[in-house]
């Protein structure tokens, strides 16, 4: 259950699919594989966009689905959670129970469902019943016992459990989060800031950001079961009382490691940079020596993806792209602490409320 450890799984699948075609687990456990690289948004560490994590995942299922088992079941069911279609997650969850009624992941499965359903009341015996069939229980169960917790506002209990989940797997983004913000609303304020020190040293690593509200993916994807706003508000403000910044923009972490004009100048000048955000689209910048540039990828949203001839200029502050005279994409580059050039990280151009991480590649 950590995004490089998946990568390192899926090659077993498919040499498995290669010597029997007619397995029907092996497509299975691809899928699956594929289905965590989707719900959790670990796309990136394969190179791929979400929306290829999501195809690569229906294509083995299909074949799955020939050879009726849990895992398949289990499979669609979270890749239905990932689309916040509970019905169609809760419906495949209760056929992977049916058929094996012993498989501990279907009960946990179906428990991150209930949550993220908003129903986290009914995902407590769920959860129970996974950690009852399988008492050598993996790092996950904790974590789904432990969001469940937070999503009742039973804070004590919530802590207790993402912190054994964080024992097993030290690398749980997720449970690093709900036990810095159960830590915040608790008035743990010193056990909330090691969290997110935690959290912000492995997102980097994995090629992010540090946190701020505005920017979390999680806060509005599955794997923390928010999607509303009444849901996201307790996790936002326990962030917020753990110190997690609104913005980049705010504070410390802006005046410490803001770019001046002519550092960006000598960055983006003559050079051409690279980068992706957690969602895997790939944005780029060639500029010329002048200033003047081809952007692509998310860098060039207002123009369907690519834009030509765009000026780069320095009013106040910010950097802008300023293309065809009136369009303009504003924002400041900051320094990316612990970003490395392998992973195209070391810098950010923050915009609107997108951090766009990057590195000069040439």
């Amino acid at each position: 259950m950590t995004p490089e450890d998946s990568v390192k799984a899926l090659p077993y699948f498919e040499e498995a699919i290669a010597l029997d075609p007619a397995y029907g687990r092996a497509y299975a456990a691809a899928a699956m594989v594929h289905a965590r690289l989707y719900h959790w948004r670990w796309h990136y560490h394969l190179g791929m966009t979400r929306f290829e994590a999501r195809a690569k995942a229906s294509k083995y299922l299909r074949s799955a689905q020939k050879h009726n088992t849990a895992l398949a079941h289990q499979a669609a069911g979270l890749l239905a959670e990932a689309d916040w279609q509970h019905p169609e997650a809760l419906a495949e969850v209760k056929e992977a129970i049916a058929l094996e009624p012993g498989d501990s992941w279907s009960y946990a499965l179906m428990a991150l469902i209930l949550t993220s359903a908003g129903r986290p009341a009914e995902a407590i015996p769920h959860i129970r019943t996974a950690i009852r069939l399988d008492p050598h229980y993996p790092a996950f169960f904790m974590y789904v016992l432990g969001l469940t917790e937070f999503r009742m506002e039973n804070y004590e209990a919530a802590v207790e459990a993402v912190e054994r989940s964080i024992r097993l797997n030290p690398e749980d983004e997720s449970s690093l989060l709900v036990l810095a913000a159960a830590s915040g609303h608790l008035g743990r304020r010193s056990e909330a800031e090691a969290a997110v020190a935690r959290f912000n040293a492995l997102s980097v690593r994995r090629g992010g950001t540090v946190v701020s509200i505005a920017t979390c993916p999680p806060l509005t994807s599955p794997p923390l079961g928010v999607k509303t706003h009444e849901d996201r508000e307790p996790l936002r403000e326990g962030l917020r009382l753990a110190g997690v910044p609104e913005s980049l923009m705010n504070g410390e972490f802006t005046s410490r490691n803001r770019l001046t004009a002519e550092e960006v100048r000598s960055l983006f000048f003559g050079h051409r940079l690279r980068g992706r955000i957690f969602d895997g689209e790939v944005h780029e910048a060639a500029i010329s020596a002048e200033g003047e540039g081809t952007l692509s990828g998310g860098w060039a949203s207002i123009g369907g993806g690519r834009m030509t001839g765009v000026e780069m200029r320095f009013p106040g502050d910010e950097v802008c792209f300023v293309w065809l005279d009136t369009a303009r994409l504003c924002g400041l580059v900051l320094r990316n602490p612990g970003g490395l050039n392998a992973k195209e990280n070391e810098f950010v151009w923050y915009h609107g409320d997108i951090a766009f991480t990057f590195s000069q590649v040439q």
